[in-house]
């Protein structure tokens, strides 16, 4: 049986027993304090770079890390796109280059929305980013 425990801000913990290191939530916060592998309010979800249904997280493919870092990557590679877009955006950019800075904005949001996705980066969503990429080229 969960046992559910008040906070000072009013919240109940409500923390899983099997992702939780205990069941006393933060104080502050009304979050548990999560085992490795387990992520959420309640810690009843499983963590990136770890797969299954809680209560059953296991840890993902060592593959999985040396992809991840490539998907970090990418992402930092988006924001700094997406801060030069924003920068000729408020500089006011017209004419033939507004239409090639809408398309940007377009694949932009397409590596974006592919980035947050999957969690775990499947081949499929991999060949989609290198296209993408290649496209922003």
């Amino acid at each position: 049986m969960k046992q559910q425990v008040s906070n000072p801000l009013g919240l109940s913990c409500d923390c899983d027993p099997e992702g939780s290191e205990i069941q006393q939530c933060d104080r502050s916060t009304g979050r548990c304090l999560c085992k490795e592998g387990y992520t959420g309010p309640r810690c009843d979800q499983c963590n990136r770079g770890y797969h299954g249904r809680s209560p059953s997280c296991t840890r993902c493919h060592s593959c999985f890390d040396l992809w991840d870092e490539k998907v970090k990557q990418l992402g930092e590679r988006l924001r700094a796109l997406k801060e030069a877009v924003h920068r000729l955006t408020v500089s006011g950019a017209t004419g033939a280059g507004n239409d090639s800075l809408q398309e940007l904005e377009k694949k932009l949001q397409d590596v974006e929305a592919l980035l947050h996705e999957e969690p775990l980066i499947s081949p499929r969503t991999l060949e989609q980013l290198y296209h993408l990429a290649e496209s922003l080229r």
